[in-house]
């Protein structure tokens, strides 16, 4: 009876096991068939440097675009909404926002093409809704189909819009909602 009772511990430790290793592989399989785009060549699309460029990499799935930030105490210096916990500042979750259309934008060829010799500025925020804080150390994954990507011209102006942006941010507690947005840029 003891006997069959460590043949069954073991046997669910090794189902446990091989089904966390299959995760694995079926997660780095997603992560290398993927475009990735480094910081590096970020910087080679955006202006933004040191603590403002809020991208360390961007993934593109097809349809889907994904960009990753790790917070760093550079950008929560000075923002404690409790002492002793700094925190991603929330208007830095929608420049995130703002710098993933603008990789969306120069990566997409039609889009590109239309802005092509213009100055692409942010134009508007709708429907920003935080629902907690980033912690120094957390990843925030900012998630965009590019689908959903719009634009329309006005009085000479080209305006483009993201569609709805989710942000998820992965730490201790697991991976949450953070914020949802839609951002529209002009040029």
């Amino acid at each position: 009876n003891k006997g069959s009772s460590i043949r069954r511990f073991f046997a669910w430790v090794l189902y446990r096991w091989s089904r966390l290793l299959k995760r694995a592989a079926e997660f780095l399989v997603k992560k290398v068939g993927q475009p990735c785009i480094n910081k590096e060549e970020i910087e080679g699309i955006l202006f933004h440097r040191g603590r403002m460029l809020l991208l360390d990499q961007v993934t593109m799935d097809g349809e889907i675009i994904i960009g990753e930030f790790t917070v760093t105490w550079d950008v929560c210096t000075g923002h404690e909404p409790t002492p002793g916990i700094m925190v991603f500042r929330g208007v830095d979750l929608v420049e995130m926002g703002f710098q993933l259309l603008g990789i969306c934008v120069a990566k997409d060829s039609s889009l590109a093409t239309l802005t092509k010799g213009k100055i692409v500025a942010a134009y508007r925020i709708t429907g920003a809704e935080f629902r907690s804080f980033v912690k120094l150390g957390q990843t925030v994954s900012l998630q965009m189909n590019k689908r959903d990507v719009t634009h329309s011209g006005r009085n000479g102006l080209l305006f483009i819009e993201s569609g709805k942006m989710v942000a998820t941010v992965c730490g201790a507690s697991g991976k949450e909602s953070i914020l949802s947005i839609s951002v529209k840029a002009y040029g």
